[in-house]
């Protein structure tokens, strides 16, 4: 496989990134610089993360973070200097397959820290007390201010409906960004906006104007504080 170099001006990217052999490989070079590279593997789910770790640390990128759960492993890091260059990869078991997702950031993203208010958390990994929410399982998947540290979503149960908080991680501990009702869609082809902090997307129940039942795209934007859902327009 043809790797990828020039990703910064010290970093390089690893010549085969990951080292095993994939059967597919889709490249997606988005307009802000950004880059998406889509892998699909055979074999073993665990081989596949374990080979692109290895690839990365013999590549001289540094993994920062790393958080697993029974279906994916996520992981991410800096190239040579985190000023240039940031990363996170998603594998996902998906039956006999898995597939990894590995996003290299653009070089405007490679912003400082965005300051988050409210107090940073200690966030509830392991569940101590059953309720609606137990069997679904916290995912850190996602980094939504591209700073090189796994960001992500655990489930809570508001008494009425499971929900999933959004925290922003800093560290050992996240902040709170916002609540949804369902999982957002991956923004791993989203750009950061102004406020520092990508856009998501739910897909929202709706009925139409013939009363028909709907899942309808709800774009959510950080505004500095939280992430909210657009306003009406005025009529």
């Amino acid at each position: 496989m043809v790797g990828m170099e020039g990703c910064g001006s010290q970093g390089r990217w690893p010549a085969h990134v990951p080292g095993i052999q994939a059967a597919s490989r889709e490249q997606l070079l988005l307009p802000g610089g950004a880059v998406v590279l889509f892998f699909r593997h055979t074999g073993p789910f665990e081989s596949a993360f374990s080979g692109l770790v290895s690839d990365l640390t013999a590549g001289g990128w540094q993994i920062l973070d790393s958080k697993g759960s029974l279906y994916s492993h996520s992981i991410s890091g800096c190239g040579v200097n985190c000023d240039e260059l940031r990363f996170y990869a998603v594998t996902r078991r998906m039956g006999p397959i898995s597939e990894t997702l590995l996003r290299v950031s653009a070089p405007h993203e490679n912003r400082p820290q965005v300051e988050l208010d409210g107090v940073c958390v200690s966030i509830p990994l392991v569940k101590r007390r059953l309720d609606p929410a137990s069997r679904y399982g916290p995912l850190f998947d996602v980094d939504l201010d591209r700073d090189g540290q796994l960001d992500g979503y655990v489930p809570r149960f508001d008494g009425v409906k499971v929900v999933w908080d959004a925290y922003v991680m800093r560290g050992s501990c996240g902040h709170r960004v916002g609540t949804f009702g369902r999982l957002p869609a991956d923004p791993h082809t989203t750009e950061l906006g102004p406020t520092g902090v990508v856009d998501l997307t739910v897909a929202e129940p709706s009925v139409d104007k013939d009363g028909r039942r709907r899942k309808t795209p709800v774009t959510y934007r950080f505004d500095g504080a939280r992430y909210v859902p657009p306003q009406p327009s005025p009529s």
